[in-house]
């Protein structure tokens, strides 16, 4: 049900493990023994909340099952391409593995129970297999003894099982909302990853950028300090050439005034080396 912006699924919850030796065939007469409700703002979330809280195990990923009458052939071949698509094992019986290999679909093959083949109970014990898609031949009237012992096992072994292809369909629903969430969850953590890198790359630029401009500073400085040395040796050497200058044409300073140029010149080189 939808309320405003909000969806309500409601799931039943059964017990058929805790009943021995009950098949847990779902039909009209039975009963659940409980109730769970899961809500959100998307249908799909609302179902996978109720799911899980009515006591299904969901995964994304791993094996299914599949053991269908006949008659449901038809309808659950879409169901199983799905999973296919997901990226799930597809193992099956030996009539519905056949009907799945014709249409493409790359199926493992069991034999069957009533031969003394126990290969699916131990890959159930196991937890090899993680959903179990088993429906009955009603409108055949045929009720395969080895269909009630791949239920039993499933239950008593808390593998999820579906005797419903409605059920089956929501929980595909639901496991592809599941991958292209985890894909655009993906997708923003490679992005957030190439911006950190991109990040952490230009912190390292500006890092060289900072101390190249510190070791610029440094000759600048000791720029400075060569440019006022060299300031203050003009400044004496200047001095020195106007006392110079004074003392060769100063009055009274005969032997200096009757110097050359040229010998003034020779004595201010030698001042200066």
């Amino acid at each position: 049900a939808k309320e405003k912006n909000t969806w309500y699924v409601k799931a039943p919850a059964f017990s058929f493990s805790k009943i021995s030796g009950l098949d847990a065939y779902l039909s009209p007469e039975m009963k659940s023994t409980g109730e769970a409700i899961g809500y959100d703002e998307k249908l799909t979330r609302a179902m996978y909340k109720a799911l899980q809280a009515s006591g299904i195990a969901l995964t994304d990923h791993g094996t299914v099952l599949v053991t269908v009458a006949d008659e449901d052939k038809e309808e659950t071949f879409p169901l199983v391409q799905r999973f296919y698509k997901l990226g799930f094992n597809i193992v099956a019986t030996e009539m519905t593995a056949d009907y799945l290999k014709e249409r493409g679909i790359k199926t493992r093959v069991y034999g069957k129970i009533c031969e003394g083949n126990d290969e699916i109970l131990r890959d159930i014990r196991s937890g090899k297999i993680n959903y179990v898609i088993n429906t009955r031949a009603i409108l055949s009237g045929k009720h395969y003894e080895d269909g009630y012992i791949i239920r039993r096992c499933a239950v008593e072994n808390n593998a999820t099982m579906f005797t419903s292809l409605d059920t089956v369909r929501m929980l595909l629903e639901v496991l592809e909302e599941m991958r292209i969430l985890d894909g655009t969850l993906e997708k923003l953590r490679l992005k957030i990853r190439r911006l950190t890198e991109a990040l952490d790359k230009n912190k390292k630029q500006q890092q060289a950028a900072q101390e190249k401009f510190e070791t610029a500073q440094e000759g600048l400085k000791q720029l400075d300090g060569q440019k006022k040395a060299l300031n203050d040796r003009f400044s004496e050497l200047e001095a020195a050439w106007k006392n110079l200058y004074e003392a060769y044409y100063s009055e009274g300073e005969a032997e200096k005034t009757d110097m050359t140029a040229e010998a003034a010149d020779a004595r201010f080189r030698g001042l200066k080396e």
